[in-house]
């Protein structure tokens, strides 16, 4: 009986020991994992911020993403940034010139092929692996 109340005790005990190491854990983790996420910066043109905004697009996740239209973007701001999305259009070749040369990644979309993309971002040398 004693050994059986004694089972019980150590059982209680790891379990609240157990409990209190996670308790602590997960807010270290939590703030850790938070601090190293970098947002990306997607910006628009003038009629697609127009029709987002229209369309009520503003409900994304702003911790994950910056939406800025192309002609409020400062070029210095891009490393801040883990990626950058831009349209594809002759006014966003320098920006994601700018961006591929600093080390983000740059999505482009819209309608474009490889080769435009590797046009815009000078990388003409560069195949697909």
């Amino acid at each position: 009986m004693k050994k059986h109340i004694f089972n019980m005790k150590l059982c209680i005990f790891s379990c609240i020991v157990t409990l209190s190491i996670i308790s602590t854990l997960i807010p270290a983790f939590a703030a850790s994992f938070d601090s190293q996420t970098k947002k990306i910066l997607f910006i628009t043109d003038v009629a697609e911020s127009k029709s987002m905004n229209s369309f009520n697009a503003q409900q994304y996740d702003s911790a994950l993403a910056d939406l800025v239209e192309i002609n409020n973007i400062d070029m210095n701001a891009f490393s801040d940034y883990e990626a950058i999305a831009l349209p594809f259009e002759e006014e966003a070749y320098e920006l994601a010139k700018s961006a591929y040369e600093i080390g983000s990644t740059v999505y482009l979309y819209g309608q474009l092929t490889i080769q435009d993309y590797k046009e815009i971002g000078g990388i003409e040398n560069y195949a697909l692996a």
